[in-house]
């Protein structure tokens, strides 16, 4: 749905992971001349985030870090706020840029985090095929020894369960994400 919208011109996508996400974007763009399309989720992040961070394609440093950079959005936002709390007990210094704004995607926050750390992993419940990832690879062309990681669906999941259940055989579980961050 989202690799679909992006390509339609004119487009403005939005991933919010809770409702204050969703309530600030309607109200900036209810009366602009876009096609909004809002990706909606039962399962919010949980994680406070000041309403004046939240602005249409805008990024948010959720954490800072050194490391390495953990670029996601929408509700997938908690398991790599789990993951990065296990990941400094290990000693790894990891950011969080969440992106709550897919389109416009905010490419000056990602290429300069990722120019800091030199390493990311993006954690998305989107497709592999044209997600996070591909927007932040076309964000760092030019950007020379970096290393990247994908978490993101596959292929359709073809499995019933709980949120939880639902993310840990996509492979986006916080315990998956620290594996792929320590590997």
């Amino acid at each position: 749905d989202v690799s679909l919208m992006a390509h339609l011109p004119n487009s403005q996508i939005f991933l919010p992971g809770s409702a204050l996400e969703f309530e600030t974007f309607f109200r900036e763009s209810y009366k602009s001349k876009h096609i909004n399309y809002f990706r909606l989720t039962e399962n919010p992040h949980g994680i406070a985030i000041p309403q004046e961070d939240i602005k249409v394609g805008k990024a948010i440093t959720i954490r800072e870090g050194v490391d390495l950079t953990v670029l996601t959005t929408g509700s997938a936002l908690r398991n790599c706020h789990e993951a990065v709390e296990i990941l400094e007990h290990k000693g790894i210094s990891a950011e969080i840029i969440y992106l709550p704004t897919f389109k416009p995607f905010d490419s000056n926050a990602v290429r300069k985090s990722i120019m800091k750390t030199k390493r990311f992993i993006t954690v998305e419940e989107l497709s592999a095929q044209d997600g996070v990832y591909n927007a932040v690879l076309r964000s760092i062309i030019g950007l020379g020894g970096v290393t990247g990681k994908q978490k993101a669906i596959i292929d359709f999941l073809r499995t019933y369960g709980s949120y939880s259940d639902l993310q840990n055989a996509a492979g986006l579980s916080t315990n998956h994400i620290v594996q792929d961050a320590t590997d």
